[in-house]
C-alpha cells in the first residue's frame, strides 16, 4: 500500500476504534451516533484496503485484507458475545470479548511489523 494510502487507513482505523469504544461507553445518543459512524468507517476502510490490494496483489496485501476483515468481523463477534448470553454466563462472554480484543491487537501488530520490515528492506 502506498505510504499516503497507509497513512489514511491508519487514521481511519484510529477513528473506527474510537467509535467502537464510544459505542460501548457512551450514553444513548452517543451509542446511536457511534454505531452509524463506525458503519461508515467500516465501508471506507474495506474499500481502501481492497482497492490497494487489487491494484497490486502481493502476499503482504492479502494479509492486510485478511487482517482488516478480522478487524471488521470483530465488531459482530463482540456484540454477539455481549448481547447473547451464553450458557456459561457473563464471565464467559467477557472472556470471549477479551479473546477478540487480543486477536485484533495481535493482527494489527503483525501487519505493522511486516510493513515496517518491508520498508527496512527497501531502505537497505
Amino acid at each position: 500500500m502506498p505510504a499516503d494510502d497507509g497513512t489514511k487507513v491508519r487514521a481511519l482505523l484510529r477513528r473506527y476504534v474510537n467509535q467502537r469504544i464510544l459505542f460501548y461507553r457512551g450514553d444513548a445518543p452517543q451509542i446511536s451516533e457511534a454505531a452509524n459512524e463506525a458503519q461508515k468507517l467500516q465501508t471506507e476502510l474495506w474499500s481502501r484496503v481492497v482497492q490497494a490490494a487489487a491494484a497490486q496483489s502481493t502476499p503482504v496485501k492479502a494479509l492486510a485484507v485478511s487482517g482488516m476483515n478480522d478487524v471488521l468481523n470483530s465488531q459482530a463477534y463482540t456484540q454477539a458475545a455481549i448481547t447473547r448470553p451464553c450458557s456459561q454466563g457473563p464471565r464467559r462472554n467477557l472472556q470471549f470479548v477479551n479473546y477478540v480484543g487480543r486477536t485484533l491487537i495481535t493482527t494489527t501488530r503483525v501487519i505493522a511489523k511486516r510493513a515496517y520490515d518491508r520498508r527496512q528492506n527497501l531502505v537497505e
